[in-house]
């Protein structure tokens, strides 16, 4: 159309043409023309055709004036498509840099308590701003085995976008095994067959998060939205790269797989930490209950009632299994205490209740090189504190008192009122409860007193609860202790 005004009207592509326009005398003011456009994709156009002009020369030189402009503009066009590349490139990079940035930052400061799904929808939503994709989901393999033993249940588990898309399960079954170990990246899927009953469905990529060589789930990115700004308004390969999906988004996808995967089986290596170093607090419970029969149960049962108060207070799941343990833990300092003192029939020598009195200490030394079990250590040094300050080991008074070791004051003092010793029989619990109310503000808080005795019939339940070492006693026919 720039030639047009030539009538210029013939144009043949890929030829080997001059570099210059010329003209070629036919007869009278007729001349036959051959015209170098410009360069396109590197290689030229030449139009051909024949005109009539009084002055040649002037037509040569009007003619070159013309092409060396027209091939000033395509250089320039084609070095803006370059530069646009290039800035595409570096928007890109930037993209995947900042996601790993974020992604790192997130993983640093994860709670592996708090399981899986915080930290994936946290990812997701950076994952969703790198790409600019409609959704990105989280989309669970449930036959995992890895998947199962963290308890992780439902499908789609963490999605970033307006909307979950319907039909991620299904595009997921489908395609699944064909990404295998990859990504899979299709666009333009209207054009697929195989593709043609999924509503609305453009583009996608679907990678594994590839565990030990398996897949634990897929992370699926669908729809990609057109970027805000547009480098150029041409239908070319730049403007294209905007609405797809290629190895760049691929490859930032695949990072955040790998993330999300590492967090997987780091909360499932806490998981298995947890129920070690849980098994091995029972352990030293049963083996201080095996030491002395007559109080066995007790530390279970101290730990029970201690976790009931806790949930009662509104405490986060961690903070009451935490209290929970600890209540496991409270007399395991007793464990260095003689059998003879332990089961003393009677009220205790002064000599013996000063080492009675020594088990705090004791378990806090037996526990405090554990830095798992830290936690622990406020409630098993001060649960023999009064709220007067006239406690033991340091007379701490009211709030000094840890509030773990004030909860476990309460639960330790109601169990050792209501069980069996070898020297007189476990109080009813009303009589309990009226001098856990009289002792209330003097020995003992007065909302955590309130808060136990409000849930009578929990109580009831976990008095009536059979240890695992009393059941193990009674199979043996050995001595079982009485709640």
């Amino acid at each position: 159309s720039q030639w047009q005004l030539f009538g210029v009207d013939n144009v043949t592509r890929d030829l080997d043409c001059p570099t210059e326009p010329n003209l070629t005398f036919v007869s009278d003011k007729t001349y036959q023309y051959t015209l170098p456009l410009a360069r396109q994709a590197g290689k030229r156009a030449v139009a051909t055709g024949q005109i009539n002009t009084e002055d040649p020369e002037l037509w040569l030189r009007l003619a070159n004036a013309v092409c060396h402009e027209l091939q000033v503009r395509s250089d320039n066009q084609l070095l803006k498509l370059e530069n646009e590349q290039f800035a595409r490139q570096a928007i890109d990079s930037y993209e995947e840099l900042n996601f790993l940035k974020l992604a790192t930052h997130e993983m640093g400061n994860a709670d592996l308590t708090a399981g899986v799904l915080p930290f994936a929808d946290k990812i997701l939503n950076s994952l969703r701003s790198s790409l600019n994709a409609q959704t990105i989901e989280l989309v669970i393999n449930q036959n995992h085995e890895l998947i199962r033993s963290l308890g992780i249940t439902g499908t789609i588990v963490a999605c970033s976008g307006p909307n979950a898309w319907p039909d991620i399960d299904r595009l997921v079954e489908r395609f699944a095994q064909t990404a295998g170990c990859k990504s899979l990246i299709k666009n333009y899927c209207g054009s697929y067959e195989e593709l043609k009953d999924f509503d609305f469905l453009k583009n996608f990529i679907i990678t594994p998060l590839l565990h030990q060589n398996s897949a634990i789930g897929w992370l699926v990115a669908v729809n990609r939205n057109r970027l805000d700004f547009s480098f150029s308004q041409l239908e070319c390969e730049i403007v294209a790269s905007e609405k797809e999906f290629g190895t760049i988004e691929a490859s930032i996808l695949e990072a955040a797989a790998t993330i999300i995967t590492t967090h997987v089986t780091n909360v499932n290596s806490l998981r298995e930490q947890e129920t070690l170093l849980t098994s091995t607090v029972k352990s030293l419970v049963s083996a201080l209950d095996a030491k002395d029969p007559y109080t066995c149960g007790h530390g279970e049962r101290v730990a029970l009632f201690a976790k009931l108060i806790a949930t009662r207070m509104d405490m986060d799941d961690a903070h009451i299994e935490q209290i929970y343990l600890t209540g496991l833990l409270h007399d395991i300092g007793k464990i260095g205490v003689s059998e003879e003192t332990l089961n003393h029939p009677g009220a205790l020598s002064q000599e013996q209740f000063d080492v009675i009195k020594m088990h705090p200490h004791s378990g806090w030394a037996i526990l405090q090189g554990i830095k798992q079990l830290e936690y622990v250590l406020p409630g098993v040094l001060f649960h023999h504190e009064r709220i007067d300050g006239a406690g033991y080991p340091d007379c701490l008074a009211g709030e000094e008192i840890p509030l773990e070791a004030r909860i476990l004051a309460v639960a330790d003092a109601y169990d050792a009122m209501t069980s069996d010793r070898p020297y007189r029989n476990g109080m009813p619990h009303e009589r309990a409860a009226k001098i856990l109310r009289e002792g209330c503000g003097t020995q003992w808080d007065e909302e955590i007193v309130s808060i136990f005795l409000s849930e009578e019939s929990e109580i009831e339940v976990i008095r009536n609860r059979e240890t695992g070492l009393e059941t193990l006693q009674r199979e043996r026919g050995s001595i079982v202790c009485e709640d």
